[in-house]
């Protein structure tokens, strides 16, 4: 069954984003893949772009007119202005002649980046979650970036599915921090890898166990942030770079403790808007409970008061 067009266009637009320094780069990596682009331009500025839409040629409308996807409507960090941020944050690419030595040294590098920056999110996340979540919204550059050049379906159903654990909240972008960058970086290395057959086997075995721990990491930063589905998402993506391992075992199912060490730390954070005290706290909500099925007189303030009547 072919998968929908949004979904082949999110990963086209996400691959030709997490590969290019620029928009004029962007766009004709665009349309080398095949993917038609209209770009949007000012009413004031002539000239101007301030957006674009993006259509596959096969997915017409009965009149036979393309459907088109503006970029926020792909994902809300793949609109110009927040790719603009993105290619502003790091450096130009460069050049793409490699020889077999500088591929392998590539391919080490991006293994490198993708365990310090797991190691790295990790430590952030209890002292600085703001560059722990960029890092996390960078590595899924990475994982297209890595997949585009190895044309390795495992990476790509992993980078598929991580898409919701990069995304902020709200469609906000994080600020970029060293982390971030890094992976950045290495994104754009990789995407000027055009012809790695020969390097693919090797390499992506390499990859596939530290993008797998990196999406560990990020699913354990999205649970102490409470965004459950972006850490369902992280889980997901690892487990299907676990998977392809070959005699590696996937990782048990993580089954959160349960005890006075744990409640308590959940009532360090401050419930969500509109939960009644009750509601959000499960040892008051059972106190209350316990109140609510009591027989009047087991109230002693009760008793006291027919006392007084009597």
């Amino acid at each position: 069954m072919p998968e929908p067009p949004r979904i082949t266009l999110r990963r086209a637009v996400s691959t030709a984003a997490a590969g290019t320094a620029s928009e004029q780069d962007f766009f004709a990596r665009l349309e080398r893949a095949g993917v038609l682009v209209r770009k949007r331009f000012s009413a004031r500025n002539s000239g101007e772009v301030t957006g674009y839409a993006v259509a596959l040629p096969h997915d017409t409308t009965v009149a036979g007119a393309p459907v088109w996807f503006g970029g926020g409507k792909l994902a809300a960090d793949l609109t110009l202005p927040k790719l603009r941020c993105r290619w502003q944050a790091t450096g130009p690419r460069p050049g793409d002649r490699f020889t077999a030595a500088e591929r392998a040294a590539i391919w080490e590098h991006a293994a490198r980046t993708a365990a310090g920056a797991a190691e790295q999110i990790r430590n952030l996340t209890a002292t600085d979650p703001a560059v722990a979540a960029d890092a996390a919204w960078a590595a899924a550059d990475t994982l297209h970036a890595a997949a585009a050049a190895l044309g390795s379906r495992v990476l790509r159903q992993a980078a598929d599915s991580y898409d919701r654990a990069a995304r902020a909240p709200y469609g906000r972008i994080p600020a970029p921090g060293q982390p971030g960058n890094n992976l950045r970086r290495t994104a754009r290395l990789l995407s000027t890898l055009t012809s790695v057959e020969a390097d693919a086997p090797l390499a992506e075995m390499m990859l596939l166990i530290r993008f797998a721990r990196l999406a560990e990491a990020v699913a354990d930063l999205r649970e102490a942030q409470r965004l459950a589905a972006h850490a369902a998402a992280a889980r997901s993506a690892a487990e299907y770079l676990y998977a392809a391992m070959p005699g590696h075992p996937s990782p048990a199912p993580r089954r959160r403790a349960r005890g006075p060490g744990v409640e308590c730390s959940r009532l360090e954070f401050p419930s969500p808007p509109g939960m009644r005290r009750t509601e959000a706290d499960p040892l008051t909500g059972a106190h209350k409970a316990a109140q609510r099925g009591a027989s009047p007189s087991s109230d002693p303030r009760t008793s006291s008061r027919r006392g007084l009547r009597a």
